[in-house]
């Protein structure tokens, strides 16, 4: 088991995905949250960020709610760390379910003497798939106080370890394990046209 927190941001109006949330769309036996939460099952802390906790209460994780609402994904990683039990989380999107285990424990090894460990290809960071010390928390307060909601805004206040692509490329590929599902033709054509592991066909019969 790690020490650390996973911290699942399920926030968002999902209006890119006709206002269905994709938390609770049908991936291989089960929904997309639940691929999630199996890949980070080695942490000794879960946590699910939102702000409509009813669908997910049957699951055994520990639900918090913005303590700065309406400020975008920046007050969902601020609510986590504030309760997380470790001093460093994983931050992770809901809606990225290529994600591998053994990179987000690659991440984690690597956050030991850093206040954040993000992936990057180029000049395209990877924020809602990072690992942040509670260390973060003044910084991150701070810009929301101020309204400034860039997930990345409290980078240069901090200790930042980049990954970059040819790092991570034992992992798979780049694109593959950090797409984001975000609109139903997604949805459709990585869901269903890439052999994700355990991923049925039979999600076909979904209907937007």
């Amino acid at each position: 088991m790690l020490d650390a927190s996973a911290i699942i941001l399920a926030g968002g109006k999902n209006s890119r995905m006709n206002y269905q949330n994709k938390a609770l769309l049908k991936f291989g036996d089960g929904i997309i949250i639940e691929k999630i939460i199996k890949e980070v099952s080695d942490f000794k802390q879960i946590i699910v960020s939102t702000n409509d906790p009813t669908p997910y209460t049957y699951l055994d994780v520990k639900l918090v709610k913005d303590i700065y609402p309406s400020q975008g994904p920046l007050s969902g990683i601020h609510a986590g760390l504030a309760n997380s039990q470790f001093s460093h989380s994983l931050v992770l999107a809901f809606d990225m379910p290529f994600i591998k285990r053994n990179l987000l424990e690659y991440l984690v090894d690597l956050s030991r003497e850093y206040d954040a460990v993000v992936p990057r290809s180029g000049k395209l960071y990877q924020p809602l798939c990072a690992i942040y010390a509670k260390a973060c928390l003044p910084y991150i307060e701070a810009n929301l106080k101020l309204n400034i909601r860039k997930a990345t805004s409290f980078y240069k206040d901090i200790r930042v370890k980049y990954v970059d692509e040819q790092e991570l490329k034992w992992f798979g590929d780049f694109e593959y394990i950090f797409r984001n599902i975000n609109t139903p033709s997604d949805y459709k054509n990585y869901c269903f046209t890439h052999h994700a592991e355990g991923l049925s066909l039979e999600n076909k019969k979904i209907a937007f």
